[in-house]
Parts: structure tokens; C-alpha cells; sequence
């Protein structure tokens, strides 16, 4: 699903989650699927915290 030029429609590139994931990967996070039978496909992306700001007390 990941791969280039995959596509289950009869146009279009197939090129959008192949470049999602190159950004995902490319700023150290993570991207994968879970399928359900009949019911759909949900997408995760987990991205990590570069940095925090505190708020002063």
C-alpha cells in the first residue's frame, strides 16, 4: 500500500501514501494500517516530540 504507483482506483498515481511516508519516516516517526473486513481501513501516524515549552509558574 506503501509502494509507489499502487493504486486500487482506475485513475490517479498511486503516489500519495508513498510520500506520506518518506516525510513520516524522514522526520523519525512511524506510519502503518490495521484493516477490518467489511468494515475499513485506519491509518496511524506517530510522529516524536522534538521539543516541549513549559509554562512558567
Amino acid at each position: 500500500m506503501f509502494t509507489p504507483n499502487f493504486t486500487t482506483k482506475s485513475s490517479g498515481m498511486g503516489l500519495g501514501l508513498s510520500i506520506v511516508k518518506r516525510y513520516v519516516e524522514n522526520a523519525g516517526g512511524s506510519i502503518w494500517f490495521e484493516s477490518e473486513s467489511g468494515i475499513g481501513t485506519r491509518f496511524f501516524v506517530e510522529l516524536p516530540v522534538k521539543y516541549t515549552v513549559e509554562k512558567p509558574l
